[in-house]
């Protein structure tokens, strides 16, 4: 766990152990981190992504690069929780609070200001693993009530998806 999390946050992240498909074909089991009441929706998402054969890279938690979410997103892996602020400002993220996930970033890269993160991205929208408006993975995000950074213009950030519960009856 980082070691600046709060414990208020720590208590509430829970692993959720995933089945996806690799790109290579194979059925993985990948671990995400997210904040406990959203365990039931990323298992709906992961069962979806089964079902419509979505392929990933990989699927481990970001401490595995060190925290660090350039490093995760190069390496195409997807991920939740990560102890950090919002890019290029001091506000907490909402992946520091388990409440963010990023799906194939290389290949949904974020651009903000112009500029692709990661610096290494592909978009492509004809790849496979691509996500795009009415993409049955962000269709299925958003009845479930998340937020799509496919939406934004600012920055336009394709791979993330949010759920806001900070002020969410507990």
């Amino acid at each position: 766990m980082h070691r600046d999390c709060p414990e208020h946050i720590r208590v509430r992240l829970r692993a959720v152990q995933v089945r996806y498909i690799a790109m290579c074909g194979d059925i993985e089991i990948g671990t995400l981190i997210v904040d406990e009441r959203l365990v039931g929706d990323i298992e709906a998402i992961f069962a979806l992504a089964l079902c419509i054969e979505y392929r990933f890279t990989s699927i481990v938690p970001i401490h595995v690069y060190n925290w660090d979410d350039t490093l995760s997103m190069s390496a195409n892996n997807s991920s939740g929780f990560n102890y950090r602020c919002v890019e290029g400002t001091y506000e907490l993220s909402l992946h520091a609070f388990g409440m963010a996930v990023d799906l194939n970033p290389l290949r949904n890269p974020m651009i903000m200001r112009g500029v692709m993160h990661p610096a290494c991205g592909i978009a492509d929208t004809n790849h496979e693993s691509s996500l795009f408006p009415d993409h049955p993975i962000v269709i299925r995000f958003k009845e479930l009530g998340w937020t799509w950074g496919g939406d934004w213009t600012e920055p336009y950030d394709p791979h993330h998806f949010q759920k806001d519960l900070r002020t969410a009856a507990i």
